[in-house]
């Protein structure tokens, strides 16, 4: 699918030691980017049997672990660390409270979606250096004060980048991706907003526009908004 594509093309350029993905569903995300030489090990989270068997078929020899777990506990209790989290992120799902020490050694309560809290237990993981990349269902808001994308902050991260992607008149807006957001530890105060289109010159320099952190010709091009005046990925 383009959200696919685009989070491949997104983390193109680097190899990533140790890729996770949190919410694999049947591992064709994961598997592409150890075959393309992204990331040199992966590790991927199922919750459904038969998932996990074709996952490992499609996998094959590739040097990806692929484990069957709930991904939240998972994530509660794994300790190591990720240069690069890639997802596309499960949404509708029922509300949940997680508690988590912030860095200030405060422990907070969020609440928010199954999925969100997936991303952002995700996220934690990461390496200094580390980037996730996350494709978000269509109209996805910031969510509850009480959420995750109000609250990243807390956590000495922030959204980096947001890349609505063009919409399939096919697909009812409900079922549809919405973007794709990068996350990463950062100080920036801006965040590059972006509209994809499809068509290869347009998509190839919006992503030329955020690797230079440069404004576009045109706002579908790419703009850097302030992180304190960005409500939504409406803009």
């Amino acid at each position: 699918t383009a959200a696919l594509h685009l989070v491949v093309k997104l983390a193109e350029g680097q190899a990533y030691e140790e890729v996770l993905d949190p919410c694999a569903g049947q591992g064709l995300l994961l598997s592409a980017m150890v075959e393309a030489g992204v990331g040199k090990h992966g590790t991927g989270i199922v919750e459904n049997p038969i998932d996990e068997l074709l996952a490992r078929a499609i996998s094959a020899d590739l040097p990806v672990q692929w484990v069957l777990s709930r991904s939240t506990d998972w994530l509660e209790a794994c300790s190591r660390a990720f240069d690069l989290v890639i997802c596309e992120s499960p949404f509708g799902l029922s509300m949940e409270t997680v508690r988590l020490t912030d860095i200030n050694g405060e422990t907070i309560k969020i609440t928010d979606e199954r999925g969100r809290l997936i991303l952002l237990q995700s996220v934690l993981r990461l390496t200094e250096r580390g980037v996730g990349i996350f494709v978000v269902p269509n109209l996805d808001s910031r969510g509850p004060v009480s959420g995750v994308y109000h609250n990243l902050h807390r956590f000495g991260l922030a959204v980096d980048a947001f890349f609505a992607l063009a919409q399939d008149p096919k697909i009812p807006m409900s079922k549809a991706a919405g973007g794709v957001v990068v996350i990463r530890r950062t100080t920036n105060q801006d965040i590059f907003v972006a509209k994809m289109s499809g068509d290869s010159d347009h998509d190839e320099t919006v992503i030329s526009n955020y690797r230079k952190r440069k404004r576009g010709s045109e706002f579908g091009l790419g703009a850097l908004l302030n992180r304190e005046s960005f409500r939504g990925w409406s803009h």
